[in-house]
């Protein structure tokens, strides 16, 4: 400024805002694509490109050049320039093969992909020619059968633009993009599996001047990783020029939501090309692009929409409070669920908004709605809904209808309960309560026919007096089933000592197949037990210093009090058993006999607590043995003495272990014990070194197929440790 008054003009030079790598941009289906700081993506947002059992370079969207038959990995920078909002980050690293490469990712927070635009600039005189090769990993995941075997399940290729599973470039016909799963859910008889997110890669248009040299897809079963690989070779960078190549990679939540990303992109949307400078988009090699940059596609639909609605009972008009609604878009490039809650008056709303940490999409497209009842499993018809022309605000209510069921519990005396609870066999149901008067009832019970099972606790740990009854239920009505509690059982004697005395203030426990009872002997060694179920039961006494015991089977009729003495003696006897997993026989199955605690059958496993529920009844002694189970998976141990007893047996090839417990009641006598090995677990994690970092950390695990995961799964699985 030379004098009051004068203007000057100077332009000013926009410098984008640097940010730290590795860095996440998430996409408006909530997938998180984790960038490094060559540009690659990894772990992913299930940890799809990431296997801690592969010793090679890994991730998605590596880059490397190729020049004289050298090959360069695109290294990057620890910082990226941010452009687009903040939506895109520019990595440059210069100096490769004589050429500066800068690779620009995009993700749009209103999208459903990664944009990488590679883009080569030769600042020399001379013409560069180079080749570059994309590389993304994709690990396996894993599978438990009903045998408990451990699968480890690779990736596959679901289709390509041709329309088969096999990638090909440089032929007449050439691919354009591929979709890739894991195939976890087509494994035959699995119990449980991962799922990972499908994964559409596009990596070239039709009819570009520069075509895919080569592309292929390849399954390492050794390193448990999936790899795809497209080479552009013979690209020629004029001096002071520059080349790009654009490339697409879309993380969705199904299979049909990848295909039809993959189908949307080629076609270069107005979503796929926004923001990318005039002076890259007329050096965009493998891909047509449209003139002046503007798509012949129409845009997006709206994903800020709205949709609200009322869950009501059958008669629409009764509002149902506290339900789960689920919204499904029928856009499949934004099909992720959502859920929300029905407010006191039955209200629910789903409200789009898109947001840089994370946004919640509601397309204003077609939709789905459905109302299910958390507690009773109740679920509504899914309804279907849209969005009025011209409008961003849908009004979509749900019918929430079934029946419900009442009843008075009587006992066993035709007198009605005052205490208990009812439970119905549906899954989900929480037990009624019984009311003073005996009545229970259950509301929004699905239509179907119901086992109903009232329990009266008349000694609390202890199992209860039951009854039951059948109710069937039809939507919109009410059905009143009364339930009678059946007639109880009892049984009382005298518990004697090894020199045929009463023995005082000694515990007794009754096995039934309803449980345990527990009492004790009072001073002149009398026990008694009431309001027992009926049917079949063994009494058992035990004196830890005297190591003697007694055990009687006894059948246990309603509505009588049967007599039956228990006499301590001393001595041994055998036990025997099977030992089966899943149902089948173990075959070699390492098991341990004991009188104290024992741990995993002497293979390792679990361990079985002090027998049964009485401190009081501890085993006495120190008696263990073990033994291997025959090719029937049958055992016996002679000599074991009279009294509780513990065994425990561990499968030789997983490590997996099951308890049980029983009582050897005579000298001689054989006690017939079977052990069935638990299924359910945990698996066993080892601790695993991040990528790129040089310590180990436990702050992050992984499972057996290479992910770095905290779910559970089958027990005892022996797993690698990198």
């Amino acid at each position: 400024m030379t004098a009051d008054g004068a203007t000057v003009g100077e332009d000013i030079a926009l410098v984008g805002q640097t940010q730290v790598l590795p860095a996440t941009l998430i996409d408006a289906n909530a997938m998180q694509y984790q960038l490094q700081q060559d540009g690659s993506l990894s772990p992913g947002s299930a940890i799809e490109f990431y296997s801690a059992f592969s010793k090679f370079q890994q991730g998605g969207m590596q880059l490397d050049l190729i020049s004289g038959g050298t090959t360069t990995h695109f290294s990057g920078n620890t910082t990226a320039t941010t452009v687009n909002n903040g939506r895109e980050f520019d990595i440059l690293q210069s100096g490769i093969a004589g050429l500066n490469v800068t690779r620009k990712i995009y993700v749009p927070v209103d999208g459903y992909f990664a944009r990488y635009l590679e883009v080569l600039q030769n600042p020399g005189s001379t013409p560069v020619t180079v080749g570059l090769r994309w590389t993304t990993t994709l690990r396996f995941t894993s599978a438990i059968n009903g045998a408990r075997q451990q699968t480890a399940v690779p990736p596959a290729i679901v289709t390509t633009s041709s329309g088969d599973n096999v990638l090909e470039a440089g032929v007449p016909s050439p691919d354009n993009w591929a979709v890739f799963q894991d195939t976890s859910a087509d494994f035959v008889g699995a119990v449980t599996s991962e799922t990972l997110s499908p994964v559409a890669d596009l990596f070239q248009g039709p009819s570009a001047v520069l075509p895919a040299t080569s592309a292929q897809w390849t399954v390492d079963s050794t390193n448990r990783q999936g790899t795809v690989e497209e080479e552009f070779d013979n690209i020629m960078v004029p001096a002071g020029g520059q080349v790009g190549l654009l490339h697409f990679l879309s993380l969705q939540n199904s299979v049909p939501g990848a295909i039809a990303s993959a189908q949307r992109l080629v076609q270069l949307p107005p979503e796929g090309i926004a923001g990318i400078a005039s002076s890259d988009l007329l050096t965009i090699q493998n891909f047509v692009m449209p003139a002046n940059g503007v798509s012949l596609l129409s845009p997006l639909e709206s994903l800020t929409g709205q949709v609200l609605g009322q869950v009501t009972t059958g008669d629409g008009v009764t509002a149902v409070p506290g339900v789960i609604v689920t919204f499904v878009s029928d856009d499949p490039l934004f099909g992720r669920p959502l859920t929300s809650g029905s407010d006191t008056n039955g209200n629910y709303s789903f409200v789009g908004q898109l947001s840089s940490e994370g946004s919640t999409v509601v397309p204003v497209a077609s939709f789905v709605v459905q109302a299910s009842n958390p507690v009773t499993g109740l679920k509504s018809a899914a309804t279907p809904g849209g969005f009025p022309a011209g409008h961003s605000v849908a009004v979509q209510n749900i019918v929430l209808a079934g029946g419900s069921i009442t009843g008075t519990v009587y006992d066993s005396n035709g007198q009605p309960l005052s205490t208990g609870n009812v439970s119905i066999s549906s899954g989900g149901y929480l037990p009624a309560s019984i009311g003073a008067n005996g009545t229970y009832s259950f509301g929004d019970i699905a239509t179907g026919t119901y086992t109903l099972t009232a329990s009266l606790f008349a000694v609390p740990n202890e199992p209860p007096l039951t009854g039951t009854a059948v109710a069937t239920v039809v939507q919109g009505q009410t059905s009143t089933v009364n339930i009678a509690l059946q007639p109880p059982a009892a049984v009382s004697g005298i518990v004697y000592s090894v020199s045929g005395t009463p023995f005082p203030n000694i515990t007794v426990e009754l096995d039934t197949n309803a449980g345990y009872y527990q009492t004790i002997a009072d001073s002149s060694g009398h026990f008694s037990f009431t309001d027992v179920l009926p049917g079949p039961g063994t009494l058992e006494a035990y004196d830890v210093s005297s190591q003697s015991g007694a055990g009687v089977q006894i059948a246990l009729l309603p509505n009588q009090t049967i007599t039956q003495n228990l006499n301590l003696v001393q001595g041994t006897g055998t036990v025997a058993g099977v030992v089966t997993e899943s149902g089948n026989a173990v075959a070699g199955a390492r098991v341990t006999v004991s009188t104290g605690t024992c741990t995993g059958g002497g293979g390792g496993g679990g361990t079985a607590s002090i027998y049964r529920m009485s401190a009081t009844m501890t085993p006495g002694g120190s008696f263990s043995t073990s033994t291997t189970a025959g090719a029937d998976g049958s055992y016996s141990v002679a000599g074991v003495p009279i009294g509780p007893i513990n065994v425990c047996a561990t499968d030789p090839n997983t490590g997996a272990a099951g308890v049980n417990t029983g009582f050897v009641p005579l000298p001689g006598s054989p006690t017939t014990v079977n052990v069935s090995i638990q299924v359910s677990g945990s698996w066993n994690f080892g601790p695993e070194q991040q990528p790129g970092s040089e310590d180990w950390t436990v702050s992050k695990l992984f499972g057996f197929f290479g992910a770095q995961i905290g779910w559970n799964f089958p027990a005892n699985v022996e797993t690698e440790t990198q």
